[in-house]
């Protein structure tokens, strides 16, 4: 779980937080060509239109005017990425590169329109037997954080990521996985300054790793987030990683962790231990369907002045169905519930998804998407219903 720095947000503000993330989520449905297989060109078109009946995620006996300042709360979104991707291939060798820019345009809410731009250059290879490496920059920037509806907020969020792993198997059946990635954010509003800062993680992974039967992994994984006006906080995560094979069509994978978070803050804001594990099982019956079922668990003990218990539990089912050679099928369902018993608040979240995916050609492909999510919660004005229809075109030249 990536922890976060804890803030007074107005409404709104978390509850467009909650929003824009999946609206960038219309840009992601491009199927692009790997950059690290070969030698690869390839121009990549998107678009996607989306309707959400519920945008902001208010409860159904919310004032829209005085909570939004609108009369309405769905709008209507279309969603334009255009991606390039190339890699060339020297010996054992791979450089690549990536390019791609959205445009996010709302209907209603028009001064939510955003643009986002992404690039990434890297460097991978293989050596020895089965050792490989991947060392890459990206730097991304995003519009983002509107605070009020009345006034457009434009502020751009630029990340600039330097990230290198490694992979090595030695005595034939062993692995180890070295990790490190540095983040660095700037926001060009001045109201937004306080996140400004990196991000500086280190991980870890090693365990038994066979060409074929049961996988056992230990992990540790260390991150460091500084603010460049001051604070920050540590973690550190240690966990343990299961893959058993019950048959040739069934596998369970199994995760246990211990994640603390330490702020650099005497008051202890910002301070949580937590304990996370889940159980995922997956069975491919035929050739042409797949099946997910997966549970988790967390529980956390927060530092807010007075230590609060909070108790996360859920599960989700997946069901991906290749109904005919051109036409894929994908069904979710998701349940997840928290407690925090300090507080008296409490939430249940439910939501069942439908992805009908068609690709006449290996260069085209349509996506249709039906989602209805809902959440019950105490205190009664947390609570939302929500509906989302979305289509999708994607062509890859």
């Amino acid at each position: 779980m990536p922890a976060m720095k804890i803030e007074r947000h107005t409404r709104l503000q978390r509850c467009l937080w909650l929003t824009l993330p999946s609206t960038m989520a219309l840009m992601t449905h491009c199927n692009l060509a790997s950059a690290r297989e070969g030698n690869v060109f390839s121009l990549s078109l998107s678009e996607t239109y989306q309707y959400d009946d519920n945008l902001f995620r208010l409860a159904p006996d919310t004032d829209n005017r005085s909570a939004i300042g609108a009369d309405q709360r769905d709008d209507f979104t279309s969603a334009t990425n255009v991606a390039l991707d190339a890699s060339k291939q020297v010996g054992r060798h791979t450089f690549y590169g990536e390019l791609s820019r959205s445009f996010v345009k709302f209907q209603q809410f028009k001064q939510l329109n955003y643009t986002a731009a992404d690039t990434r250059v890297g460097w991978s290879g293989i050596f020895g037997a089965e050792n490989n490496w991947d060392t890459y920059y990206k730097r991304s920037s995003t519009q983002s954080d509107f605070a009020d509806l009345q006034t457009a907020l434009p502020n751009v969020l630029t990340t600039s990521t330097l990230a290198s792993n490694l992979s090595v198997r030695f005595a034939k059946d062993w692995m180890l996985r070295p990790a490190f990635s540095d983040d660095r954010y700037k926001n060009s509003s001045a109201a937004r300054r306080s996140d400004d800062g990196h991000l500086q993680t280190e991980s870890l992974s090693f365990g038994y790793h066979p060409y074929t039967g049961n996988v056992v992994e230990a992990q540790f994984r260390h991150a460091e987030r500084n603010y460049d006006m001051g604070g920050g906080f540590q973690q550190d995560e240690l966990g343990m990683l299961g893959d058993w094979f019950l048959s040739a069509a069934s596998t369970i994978e199994a995760r246990v962790a211990l994640l603390q978070q330490k702020a650099q803050d005497v008051t202890g804001n910002g301070d949580f231990h937590q304990i996370i594990g889940y159980a995922n099982y997956r069975w491919l019956p035929s050739g042409v369907s797949i099946l997910n079922f997966r549970v988790f668990r967390e529980i956390s003990t927060i530092g807010l002045a007075t230590d609060q218990d909070a108790v996360a539990r859920g599960s989700t089912f997946q069901w991906t169905w290749q109904a005919w050679a051109k036409t894929k099928l994908d069904t979710t369902l998701d349940y997840r519930k928290r407690d925090f018993p300090q507080s008296g608040f409490r939430d249940i979240t439910r939501s069942a998804a439908l992805v009908a995916s068609y690709s006449p050609t290996p260069s085209m492909s349509l996506q249709a998407t039906v989602k209805k999510e809902s959440r019950s919660a105490t205190p009664e004005f947390r609570s939302y219903r929500d509906h989302n229809y979305s289509v999708a075109l994607q062509y890859a030249f």
